[in-house]
């Protein structure tokens, strides 16, 4: 058997049915296995896996056992020449599989190699190349030494910036996410370590395969998209991060207890690396909450000014304690009422949401004097501060956005589905029932097959896929949701390469839309593909899909 292809899942389930279908299509002309471990997830991966890719190996363990754990299990019963670990969110190349089995037979030093990894912007993920984070390395992270100078062999060799992203180099380590094995390895240096439970098994891995004599290279003859951190995004980030620098320390404890540098000194610099991270992290979270805080508050003094014309003395207060009490008062029930409206999170940019947040927060403020009259004021005031807040809250959320060229709309999203399979039917179905979702639904692409104004599903059909950029011009199209079920990926974004200046939005539709729909109405299951026209055009190009 030429490939084992060893899949860790742990709730992916969209993401893990277009890994699939990409393995499957990579495989073709190649004997191989496709193995996936599920780690206990709850969106119902297993079912999926069972129903719709009965061919897959499939190992359902009943608690999450790590990512090293997981692999093992499907690794000791692999039967390929080469096994490849594969993360479940991402996309292969028809001739991914074929490129790297050559490249590996034709070097026989080449222990373990992975290929060049895109993120969904189309750049290069660095840690598909890496160095071992030694002492000299890692401080030269931390401090900003490799990112100050990344050309320079000495500062920037923890993501080995220097070099030519379109050459092949043997490199110290390759990402986990697409890193493969010659099975004789295995037998030599073993499996993961285990001990690492979600970071830092694929340096291990290569360090180890390296101290027993074998190559890692970096072969960036045929490459792979990885939509990066969503096999941990339903993980608690804290203990991402605490798993992270755990997986440095682990390493440093396991590899690098004889450098020059003390064993203490080193775990010094991951226990405050990992803190401040956390602070960090922390700090941004609060953001927004604090920033709307500060918002309501002015709208809160521009209310008492507006009535009154003036800010302090006010009745019945008699000192500056009681604005202190009233101002924290009515800011954290303008916060905490956002926060009810679901405004804070993936959502934080939804005007609908403010909007609702910041009225619900008007009628807490106006309702506690019924509780505290002694700090009760002026209804006409909290009235002027809605007034304002109204204005404040949400726009300085659509500013954000358009900085961040968010493409934040003010009303609903006009959007085109292209494919007229029963995944475009249940996005219908769905949409119509949900207008708190936000779309209007302007008319269906067809894939050339279905006649021009034909009406399905009660919407008419527009055009093909061929007319997507005069479609988008003509209804002024926010966003195109696209299903596979009927499309080749080819023409879908072949078409896209032609709309290079416009800001429409593309989201594929899983074919397990309808179920995960059911399962959760309120967010709709699409996958954003923010992947540059060229690149998913030379990427499914190869496919000949």
């Amino acid at each position: 058997m030429d490939i084992s292809v060893v899949i860790v899942s742990y709730n992916v389930r969209r993401f893990l049915e277009q890994a699939l279908r990409s393995v499957f299509s990579a495989l073709e002309g190649l004997e191989g296995e496709v193995w996936v471990v599920d780690n206990a997830s709850s969106d119902g991966s297993v079912r999926m896996v069972r129903e719709q890719f009965p061919q897959v190996k499939l190992i359902a363990n009943r608690e999450n056992l790590g990512f090293a754990r997981a692999n093992n299990q499907a690794i000791a019963r692999a039967k390929g020449r080469y096994i490849l670990l594969l993360n479940p969110d991402t996309v292969v190349r028809n001739d991914t599989f074929k490129v790297m089995i050559n490249f590996m037979d034709e070097h026989p030093e080449v222990g373990a190699a992975g290929c060049r990894v895109l993120n969904p912007d189309g750049s290069l993920q660095l840690a598909c190349r890496r160095g071992f984070p030694t002492p000299a390395v890692a401080f030269y992270k931390i401090i900003g030494l490799s990112s100050l100078f990344p050309k320079s062999r000495r500062f920037g060799r923890y993501n080995m910036t220097y070099l030519d992203p379109d050459e092949v180099a043997e490199v110290d380590a390759v990402s986990g996410s697409f890193i493969m094995v010659r099975k004789e390895v295995v037998e030599k240096v073993g499996t993961l370590d285990p001990e690492f439970f979600m970071y830092g098994e694929d340096i291990d891995w290569c360090y180890r395969i390296q101290q027993a004599g074998w190559k890692v290279y970096y072969v960036p003859y045929t490459e792979i998209v990885h939509f990066k951190g969503e096999s941990t995004r339903t993980v608690p980030k804290v203990r991402n991060q605490l798993e992270f620098y755990r997986a440095m320390y682990l390493f440093v404890r396991k590899h690098l207890g004889r450098h020059l540098v003390p064993r203490w000194v080193l775990t010094t610099g991951i226990v405050m690396r990992g803190a401040a991270s956390l602070i960090g992290k922390g700090l941004y979270k609060m953001a927004f909450p604090a920033t709307d805080f500060f918002l309501s508050l002015t709208g809160l003094t521009l209310g008492i000014l507006t009535r009154f014309g003036y800010f302090y003395p006010l009745p019945p207060y008699r000192d500056i304690r009681a604005y202190i009490i009233v101002y924290v008062a009515c800011g954290a029930a303008w916060v905490g009422a956002i926060w009810i409206a679901g405004a804070y999170g993936p959502r934080r940019y939804s005007l609908l949401r403010a909007f609702l947040g910041t009225f619900l927060g008007f009628l807490a403020v106006t309702s506690a004097p019924f509780f505290w009259k002694e700090y009760a004021f002026s209804r006409l005031v909290a009235l002027y501060a809605l007034m304002y807040n109204m204005l404040l809250l949400p726009g300085w959320r659509v500013l954000l956005g358009w900085l961040g060229r968010k493409g934040l709309r003010l009303g609903r999203r006009r959007a085109l589905v292209v494919g007229l399979g029963h995944e475009g039917m249940a996005f219908l179905r769905t949409v119509g029932e949900h207008p708190e979702l936000g779309y209007d639904v302007v008319g269906l692409v067809s894939d050339g097959r279905t006649v021009k104004e034909e009406v399905i599903g009660g919407m008419r059909v527009v055009g093909t896929v061929d007319d997507l950029p005069e479609l988008v011009k003509s209804y002024r199209v926010d966003e195109i949701v696209v299903t596979t079920s009927s499309v080749p990926y080819s023409r879908i974004f072949e078409a896209a390469s032609r709309m290079r200046r416009t800001q429409v939005a593309f989201k594929l539709v899983p074919a397990s839309f309808e179920e995960l729909a059911t399962e959760k109405a309120s967010e709709l299951p699409l996958i954003d593909l923010e992947v540059p026209r060229r690149v998913w055009r030379r990427l499914w190009r190869s496919s000949g899909r």
